[in-house]
C-alpha cells in the first residue's frame, strides 16, 4: 500500500523532476525550439507528464474520483481501500498504441544513433517559403 497520490516522496520527486525538465512549469514558451517541437509540433500536453504511477499492482490508499478521472480507460481499477494501476483494464485501442510505442522504443534503443542529418529535419519543420503561413 502507498500513501494517496501526490502524498508519497516518489510522487513529489517525480513532479519536481518533470518541472525541472520543462523549465519549472508545465506551461511552456512556444517560441522555445525544443518545447515548441515537443508540445506544439506533436500537440503533447505537458501536464500529462505530471501523472505519477506507482506501477502495476501497487494500491494507492484513499485514491478516489480524481484518480478515476485521470486514469479512466488507462488501467485504473478502484478498490475499497484505494485504487490500483491494472494493465488488464486498459482499453484495447490504447493497448495497441502502447504496444506499438514500446516496440519503437525497443528497436530504437538497440540501434546506434544516426546523426548525419545536420539539422535538416529541424530546419524543414520550421521553414516556411515566402508567402505561406508559418508552420508553427
Amino acid at each position: 500500500f502507498l500513501p494517496p497520490r501526490g502524498g508519497s516522496p516518489a510522487a513529489a520527486a517525480h513532479a519536481e523532476r518533470v518541472r525541472e525538465l520543462v523549465g519549472g512549469s508545465v506551461q511552456h514558451d512556444a517560441s522555445h525550439p525544443i518545447y515548441n517541437f515537443l508540445f506544439e509540433y506533436y500537440a503533447f500536453d505537458p501536464k500529462i507528464l505530471l501523472r505519477w504511477s506507482s506501477g502495476p499492482g501497487h494500491v494507492i490508499e484513499a485514491a478516489g474520483p480524481v484518480e478515476r478521472l485521470l486514469w479512466q480507460g488507462r488501467g485504473w481499477r478502484q478498490m475499497p481501500t484505494g485504487g490500483v494501476y491494472d494493465p488488464a483494464t486498459i482499453k484495447p485501442s490504447l493497448r495497441r498504441s502502447l504496444i506499438s510505442n514500446l516496440e519503437i522504443l525497443r528497436r530504437s534503443s538497440a540501434r546506434a544513433p544516426q546523426l548525419q542529418c545536420y539539422g535538416l529535419h529541424e530546419w524543414a519543420m520550421l521553414y516556411s517559403p515566402p508567402g505561406t503561413p508559418a508552420a508553427h
